[in-house]
């Protein structure tokens, strides 16, 4: 793992994918969050790149 992983929001500013604010600190407000965050165009596209890998850590689609 980076050591910088858990240090991202002091790097990044803005906002990005699922209206991610990137300055906060990661915590788990958002677990369970990412299918009403995301639109079906980016679910898509997560299933299609790692939707086995998801299903094997507990992820449904």
């Amino acid at each position: 793992m980076d050591d910088h992983l858990l240090e991202h929001h002091t790097m990044h500013s803005g906002t990005s994918v699922g209206v991610t604010v990137n300055d906060r600190p990661v915590d788990t407000s958002s677990i369970g969050r990412w299918p009403d965050l995301l639109t079906a165009e980016d679910q898509d596209i997560i299933h299609t790149v790692c939707g086995q890998t998801a299903r094997d850590y507990g992820y449904e689609f």
